[in-house]
């Protein structure tokens, strides 16, 4: 049989309540998908049950290692 793959949906939605819905709906099906919204919504990762990451970490520490030399060089 010939089985057609989905590769992408686009859907648009009113209330971020809607999305957090779609996205559990979504997860009960697929396990690689993602959301783009222009804000963040809160209870997203949940959501889409993400793991967490240590990503926030390293982006403060390399950003105040950045500030720190820029300041060390003006100085």
């Amino acid at each position: 049989m010939n089985e057609k793959k989905i590769y992408g949906v686009t859907a648009l939605f009113d209330k971020p309540d809607e999305i957090i819905s779609a996205a559990k709906a979504v997860n009960a099906e697929y396990k690689r998908y993602d959301v783009h919204t222009p804000y963040p919504i809160h209870g997203m990762p949940k959501a889409m049950k993400l793991k967490w990451s240590p990503l926030g970490y390293f982006a403060l520490a390399f950003g105040l290692t950045g500030t720190a030399i820029a300041l060390l060089t003006m100085w």
